[in-house]
């Protein structure tokens, strides 16, 4: 099964082509949910596949200099807290403050990467 990434109007991501690399657009109302749609968009280009188990839970803390870094750390922690747990995010909500996320995750443990 896939986690429950119900894209819509509202919030998504789709894959573009691209010659070499994975490349997709995400897009969001507002900035958290432009961060935690990227985070979805990472995983389903993966492929995900995960349990029909409940759920973990755990948080991030993350901070960057800029908007950009930010996102870039965001995914970079998202990415290694799951992989380390063996699991991919179902539900992230997100407080931010200037350059700093405080995440809480709600992820499905994977059955392949």
């Amino acid at each position: 099964m896939s986690p429950g990434w119900n894209v819509n109007a509202a919030g998504g991501f789709e894959e573009l082509d691209h010659t070499a690399d994975l490349r997709y657009r995400v897009w969001a109302p507002d900035l958290p949910g432009l961060f935690i749609w990227a985070g979805y968009g990472l995983f389903s280009l993966c492929g995900v596949r995960c349990a029909s188990s409940p759920p973990s839970r755990f948080s991030l803390h993350v901070e960057a200099g800029d908007l950009e870094s930010l996102l870039v750390a965001f995914l970079e922690e998202l990415n290694y807290a799951c992989e380390t747990r063996q699991t991919a995010p179902e539900n992230v909500s997100i407080v931010m403050n200037d350059c700093a996320i405080e995440a809480e995750i709600e992820a499905l443990p994977l059955l392949s990467r």
